[in-house]
């Protein structure tokens, strides 16, 4: 008999997949029940899509400097990381080591 096939274990997600997950979470929570997670699209323009207000991009900083590390100024929610895929690689990125 042949011997068992050993079991297939999926890689663990990127580190950048986690922090998207996590903003992604975070936008959910910071919307008090409008958003569901799987709602919010990481490539959908976070003031365009309705995602987010200035007083929650303000909350959504907040986190992402406790959490991550990460200063973003707000003027850049509205430029170049206008969505949570720019934001997260950004971080990702910007992060300090570990």
């Amino acid at each position: 008999e042949a011997p068992a096939a050993a079991p297939v274990t999926p890689a663990p997600p990127s580190t950048a997949e986690v922090v998207l997950d996590e903003l992604r979470s975070t936008v959910a929570r910071l919307s008090e029940g409008k958003l569901g997670v799987e709602a919010i699209n990481p490539n959908g323009h976070l003031f365009d899509q309705g995602y987010l207000d200035s007083f929650k991009s303000a909350e959504l900083l907040l986190f992402v400097e406790q959490r991550f590390g990460v200063s973003v100024p707000e003027v850049m929610l509205v430029g170049r990381l206008s969505t949570l895929a720019a934001l997260a690689a950004h971080v990702q990125q910007q992060r300090p080591a570990a």
